[in-house]
């Protein structure tokens, strides 16, 4: 537990620092209003298959307009779980990510490798924090 607390401390703290690393937009730091992060569990035998559909869906998803950065991250404890932090301008942009028409499309795919539920849960940027 104090493992997995630790991971998502620091995992939040690179995005929310600026961090650039693979996956990301290249957009400035503190652009986002909105950061979603979700768990995903995936069966072992599909990890590989699984890392190249998301791939292909963070390529989509960084072209979509508000969408500030995406990354996927693998438990070095368990590589059958999974971190995904996404960071967009406002609400308008989080809603049109869950409607366009390849996030279903990718979402039912990785639903069929997965040993349990996403877990998705989606947060405002806590008023005027940022130095």
């Amino acid at each position: 537990m104090k493992k997995s607390i630790l991971i998502i401390a620091v995992l939040i703290g690179a995005l929310v620092s600026g961090c650039n690393t693979v996956g990301q937009s290249g957009a400035g730091e503190n652009e986002y209003s909105k950061i979603i992060a979700a768990k995903i569990y995936i069966s072992p035998e599909h990890i590989d298959e699984f890392k190249e559909l998301f791939r292909e869906l963070i390529h989509f998803t960084l072209q979509e307009p508000g969408c500030t950065g995406y990354e996927l991250f693998q438990d070095p404890y368990d590589p059958t779980r999974f971190l995904v932090f996404e960071t967009y301008v406002d609400q308008a942009a989080v809603d049109a990510h869950f409607a366009a028409p390849y996030f279903e499309e990718y979402g039912e795919k990785i639903g069929r490798l997965a040993y349990r539920p996403a877990e998705i849960v989606v947060y405002d940027v806590a008023g005027e924090t940022r130095p």
